[in-house]
């Protein structure tokens, strides 16, 4: 064959179109062993892969052990891509075989980062003031759009939580007291109960509502709770 094929200068270009069609032929091997098998089917494309680099180191016919060799290397090359096919499965790239089960079916999918919780008030300096003084927060410089009347600063806790607090001539004051739907409260660890009664006792005296003593929680918190600005409960955990 070898004799043959350099008599008329095409021993490159079949070895060439000999190795797409083996390539081409391992792709639609991988996609289907995968599919039907999982990834335990690498150790047969071990296999093959070993028995033909064995035969090609035998076969005296260069042409033939060359294609032995490609062939060999394609089924090793194709072990990585079976384990590759299924990172795709799992990303939805291809479809999932529905008889199967498969490793990444009991991932926890990533949760979103909350970026920051937002609440209106009426007076925005005030509601500043309360935040940095109280709870240490940094606020950023004031935003204002003139067209809406809109006020917003953005306040940084240390942790990296953020508070945007808004204000707008246009907005709705309700009885933040009583129950209702949408926003609650905000809770802010202070680091222990200590700082709990001490926060607790500072706020009384500076005039704030207390709305509920320090103490544990039926779900394990040690909290208080406080009127905060716009009568917004803001709870105060170790």
């Amino acid at each position: 064959m070898t004799d043959l094929l350099e008599t008329y200068n095409l021993l490159g270009i079949t070895i060439g179109l000999c190795t797409f069609l083996i390539i081409g032929i391992f792709h639609p091997l991988v996609i289907k062993g995968e599919y039907y098998f999982g990834v335990k089917i690498w150790r047969l494309f071990l296999l093959f892969g070993l028995i033909c680099l064995a035969a090609a180191c035998l076969v005296g016919e260069m042409f033939w052990s060359i294609i032995l060799g490609v062939a060999g290397f394609s089924s090793l090359w194709g072990i990585g891509e079976i384990f590759q096919q299924q990172e795709r499965v799992r990303k939805g790239w291809f479809p999932r075989n529905p008889r199967r089960k498969y490793p990444f079916d009991n991932e926890r999918q990533p949760s979103a980062k909350l970026n920051h919780t937002a609440m209106y008030v009426t007076d925005i300096e005030a509601a500043k003031t309360f935040f940095t003084k109280y709870f240490g927060a940094v606020a950023n410089d004031l935003y204002h759009n003139a067209h809406t009347g809109l006020k917003t600063y953005f306040l940084t806790f240390d942790s990296g939580s953020k508070l945007e607090i808004m204000s707008r001539p246009d907005v709705n004051i309700s009885d933040a007291q009583q129950p209702h739907t949408g926003y609650a409260h905000i809770a802010l660890s202070v680091g222990g109960k200590q700082q709990v009664d001490k926060m607790t006792k500072q706020l009384r005296a500076d005039g704030f509502n207390i709305i509920s003593e320090p103490r544990t929680t039926g779900d394990g918190y040690y909290e208080s709770c406080v009127e905060g600005p716009d009568g917004c409960t803001i709870e105060i955990t170790a």
